[in-house]
């Protein structure tokens, strides 16, 4: 018996909230350990690469880093999702053996934006300068915030590689460190949970949230 179509649209928006949900917690608690593993990768940077390979650690290291891990989510959750809409589609129609389109195949554009999804995880080193706090070096005064320039930053980077001493070199060597981690963070959760401030800019949350609202459109688009 097929049942009503304001019983289908019911279903079909319980479907589609569950699926937010499931997306939203899904990322909130996998991007917390994916900044666990960079964190690991940056603990780990030579002295070489903290003064003067930065942009190519992030390039060689992070970035493949977190594109395989939002690889490995987005496919993680398709398949969850696409679960979730057979046993939606089950406690519509019940049991039946008719071919069915898969959720990735529902969403248009799902294989584009599966093969577009690698390069949001890019993390562009930033050339305006690197923020640390809480240290003096060679006279100059770092407070809370403070943006180092490119000189600032080859003065630092001088303490770090010769410096005046041990425990001077160890702090500048933290300090910068600690900026270099900060940016990342920030660059990351930008990517995966997307910016309330600049909804435009793409973030992988945005694109499974706008392929779960395409499936939920053409799902309504046939319950009618």
């Amino acid at each position: 018996m097929t049942l009503p179509p304001e019983i289908r649209r019911a279903e079909i928006i319980d479907w589609w909230e569950a699926g937010q949900e499931r997306i939203s917690t899904a990322l909130q608690a996998g991007h917390l350990q994916l900044l666990e593993r960079v964190d690991q990768q940056i603990a780990t940077m030579s002295r070489k690469d903290l003064v003067a390979g930065r942009s190519r650690f992030r390039a060689n290291t992070i970035d493949p880093l977190v594109a395989a891990w939002m690889e490995e989510i987005y496919s993680q959750l398709n398949e969850e999702l696409d679960a979730a809409l057979a046993a939606s589609l089950k406690e519509l129609d019940g049991p039946t053996t008719k071919d069915r389109m898969s959720y990735r195949d529902m969403a248009v554009a799902g294989a584009a934006v599966a093969a577009s999804a690698a390069p949001l995880a890019g993390i562009p080193f930033f050339a305006g300068g690197l923020t640390v706090a809480g240290l003096t070096i060679a006279g100059f005064a770092i407070t809370s915030g403070t943006i180092l320039t490119a000189p600032v930053i080859a003065v630092v980077g001088t303490v770090v590689a010769v410096g005046v001493g041990p425990k001077i070199r160890s702090s500048a060597e933290k300090a910068v460190k600690n900026g270099f981690r900060q940016r990342v963070h920030r660059e990351i959760e930008m990517r995966v949970m997307g910016d309330p401030g600049e909804e435009s800019r793409p973030s992988l949350r945005g694109i499974l949230l706008g392929e779960l609202f395409s499936v939920t459109m053409k799902r309504m688009q046939n319950a009618a």
